[in-house]
């Protein structure tokens, strides 16, 4: 007689159909909450990472400008640096002529973006990115601070970095 009731037993109990929902719905939300934190998790490493490019690639730029220049000022939020004329010689080597014809450079902020602009030609963006930037200059050096901010979803990241930089051929005085 048990067996007969067994054998035409179809379908699950009210009872199993709950618990395995309650499993599903549990593994479930296990499986979201890992996503979720996974992906804030890339959100902010990409932040930082962005952040960081910018700003040394802003540092770097600027550095490799900079260094070539005989002189800087600094007026208002503005960097101008003169680069000296480059000449080459007979023998394809490269020189700068301080004293004689020369370039300037022109550094300004405007949004996110640092552009440069030389001498009277059109102002185009250097680097992005870059929230703000303060320059100061000492005879030979041109001191650098950029701030650079940078938002990947839900993750917003401040990186600072500061460069000292001396002018090359800059004559001390």
């Amino acid at each position: 007689m048990i067996i007969g009731r067994l054998q035409n037993r179809k379908g699950f109990t009210i009872t199993e159909t709950v618990v395995s929902i309650l499993l599903f719905a549990m593994l479930g939300s296990a499986m979201i909450s890992l996503v979720i934190h996974c992906i804030r998790g890339w959100s902010s490493g990409n932040s930082n990472i962005s952040a960081d490019n910018s700003l040394h690639v802003a540092l770097n730029k600027l550095s490799q400008d900079v260094r070539e220049g005989s002189a800087a000022t600094v007026v208002g939020n503005e960097l101008k640096v003169t680069i000296p004329q480059l000449i080459t010689d007979a023998y394809s080597e490269e020189y700068y002529v301080v004293g004689g014809t020369s370039k300037t450079y022109q550094y300004y902020l405007s949004g996110n973006t640092l552009y440069r602009k030389i001498d009277t030609g059109t102002a185009v963006p250097f680097a992005r990115g870059i929230s703000s930037v303060t320059f100061s200059v000492t005879q030979t050096t041109v001191l650098v601070t950029f701030t650079s901010v940078d938002q990947t979803g839900m993750s917003k990241t401040q990186r600072q970095g500061t460069a000292r930089i001396v002018m090359r051929n800059a004559q001390s005085s």
